[in-house]
């Protein structure tokens, strides 16, 4: 396919599983500059691993044979989700190395970025945040943006979507302790780039609470003028960046407002919660900064 120029604006984001990624991207989607698309995976599990070299074992030829054949695989599923199939029929053959592979969703991006006349892709896959040294690596020019959540309202969120939803999260089942754990990996991943200049923090809680507050600095973040339109429009934009079998994802669409821990303490008794506040002190972080104020709780 014929590559577009690089994209003015590369922009992840990221953070844990049920933490308002999806409120924030629509947010940001209904922005005039900016494109945004259904989660994509790309740099998760099926990065190709044709860079692991020389080795001739049989199994590490096999595993590189394998995870190289997915990037392709990936690359159309994508392309049928953004409902442009025919770019498909353009691919290169693989294999693609994994410079390869990240130049070529770069140019996927930013050829549907410039068919729309933006200036930005944002790309949302909260697992993308295990990805960072990658994709810094592959796209060094990428930005990323970070949300973080109370963790108790997370881990409530993460335990009640896999009791709902098992036939779509069967590598993850219904476990508090996991949903604690993973929490207090992910926050501990964001908190490592809380003074990087290419990241960007957003605290859920602020952003229901004050949303224009807290988009305006993300918007000079992005190079981009704050737009009011964002907080009318998210409603719409979400439609294009959920799919419809994403049914966990359908509060997006209603208004912003400061949510309670109700589901917190509808799921669990009352020992359960005081086990699972106790679990999340456990996140090593400094709660001065106010961005982290109060997010063990």
């Amino acid at each position: 396919m014929a590559l577009s120029p690089p994209s003015p604006g590369q922009f992840f984001l990221v953070g844990c599983p049920r933490s308002g990624t999806t409120l924030l991207q629509s947010l940001l989607a209904s922005h005039s500059q900016v494109i945004s698309f259904p989660e994509s995976h790309f740099f998760v599990k099926t990065l190709p691993r044709l860079a692991w070299g020389r080795s001739w074992k049989p199994w590490i030829l096999w595993l590189r044979r394998s995870t190289t054949a997915m990037a392709p695989k990936r690359m159309a599923a994508f392309l049928g989700k953004v409902n442009r199939p025919d770019l498909a029929a353009t691919l290169p053959p693989a294999p693609w190395s994994q410079n390869q592979y990240a130049h070529l969703i770069n140019a996927v991006l930013a050829d549907l970025m410039g068919q729309q006349h933006k200036q930005i892709w944002l790309e949302k896959t909260p697992d993308h945040l295990h990805a960072i040294p990658q994709i810094q690596r592959l796209l060094p020019e990428a930005k990323f943006i970070h949300i973080l959540r109370n963790g108790s309202d997370v881990v409530a969120s993460l335990y009640e979507v896999r009791l709902k939803h098992p036939e779509l999260w069967r590598k993850e089942k219904a476990d508090r302790d996991r949903a604690v754990d993973r929490w207090i990996q992910d926050i501990s991943l964001s908190y490592r780039y809380r003074h990087h200049p290419r990241h960007h923090l957003v605290r859920y809680e602020q952003l229901v609470r004050d949303t224009p507050g807290t988009i305006a600095p993300l918007c000079d973040f992005m190079g981009i003028p704050y737009e009011e339109q964002m907080l009318e429009n998210y409603r719409h934009s979400s439609q294009q960046v959920v799919l419809a079998q994403e049914t966990w994802k359908a509060n997006v669409t209603q208004a912003i407002a400061p949510t309670q821990s109700l589901k917190f303490n509808a799921l669990f008794s009352a020992s359960e919660q005081a086990q699972i506040r106790e679990r999340l002190q456990g996140l090593a972080i400094d709660d001065s900064d106010p961005l982290f104020h109060n997010l063990r709780t």
